[in-house]
């Protein structure tokens, strides 16, 4: 004969039951830590004090795709773009305040745009054969392949369960 069991409904760590609460489970959206699973909690949340139910509001996935697009990536590359600008307008500053006079500036602008006029090649015939493969085409797309796989690798979760 099946009982009934005496049960308890409670909240995830990340939720939307207020501000702070709220603010705290975009953040963890933000950063991409975890957000699958506060997602699948958000479609399947109903009402207050009533458990969840089964992919009841699937639109709210919709909000967080956009969350992710506008928050995640237009402004942390905001920020980083202000960072580096920042970054520069100091270097200018410090440059445009030493006391360096004319000859002097010249010199160092100078120094900064050279480039070298002769390429390193290797007299060793082992040394060569090594500098030409690391320096041909086909290696630099080699590397850039490993490297887009080995993004591809740290990027895929897996779930053990």
């Amino acid at each position: 004969k099946p009982e009934k069991a005496h049960r308890k409904w409670e909240n995830s760590d990340f939720n939307f039951d207020d501000v702070l609460q709220g603010m705290m489970a975009l953040f963890a959206v933000s950063t991409f830590e975890g957000w699958p699973g506060l997602l699948y909690r958000a479609i399947d949340s109903h009402a207050e004090d009533v458990g969840p139910i089964y992919n009841y509001r699937v639109v709210i996935s919709i909000f967080f795709i956009i969350y992710i697009i506008i928050i995640a990536f237009f402004m942390m590359n905001i920020f980083v773009g202000f960072v580096i600008v920042t970054f520069q307008e100091q270097g200018e500053q410090e440059y445009k305040n030493c006391e360096l006079d004319k000859n002097q500036r010249q010199c160092v602008e100078y120094a900064l745009k050279a480039r070298p006029l002769r390429r390193y090649i290797p007299k060793n015939p082992y040394q060569y054969k090594v500098w030409y493969v690391v320096n041909s085409t086909y290696f630099e797309y080699l590397m850039f392949t490993l490297i887009l796989l080995n993004t591809i690798c740290l990027a895929m979760q897996v779930s053990h369960t």
